[in-house]
């Protein structure tokens, strides 16, 4: 049986990540939504098993209201008002902006956004609003 998991927490893009940490070897990371990860769950204690790698089991997403911030670029054809409908299509999917940079060269415009999202599901809806917009060539996360 492997050692239980101990608890940590790291500093992520100026979030607090809680990790589970056990085992010796390379790294196996595992990524779960913050609905509440067990660090005695069966089913880790089962990759600790299986595996004999370090399990690393991290928690992101909506746990007691939190949210995360994200860095996204946009590139679209340059026109009057895009700026403002990806702006629309990210408060349609709840995503707070909390930084933005525009600049157009050659008819195209590229937008850095810092925005705040409460899980990864939350993100992918952003990013493909985002994407539906008229003349939006590209959507990603930096």
């Amino acid at each position: 049986m492997p050692a239980p998991l101990s608890r940590r927490t790291v500093p992520v893009a100026g979030v607090e990540l809680e990790l589970f940490e056990g085992g010796s070897g390379p790294p196996l990371l595992f990524l779960h939504d913050a609905a509440g990860l067990d660090p005695d769950a069966p089913f880790l204690a089962r990759m600790g098993e299986r595996f004999p790698e370090r399990i690393i089991a991290a928690e992101w997403g909506d746990a007691g209201g939190r949210s995360y911030p994200v860095d996204i670029v946009v590139r679209g054809n340059d026109r009057q008002g895009l700026l403002r409908d990806v702006s629309e299509a990210l408060v349609r999917q709840k995503a707070n902006v909390i930084a933005a940079r525009t600049q157009n060269r050659n008819d195209v415009a590229t937008m850095h956004f810092t925005i705040e999202v409460q899980d990864i599901d939350q993100l992918q809806r952003a990013l493909s609003a985002i994407e539906d917009v008229r003349g939006v060539l590209s959507s990603a996360r930096r």
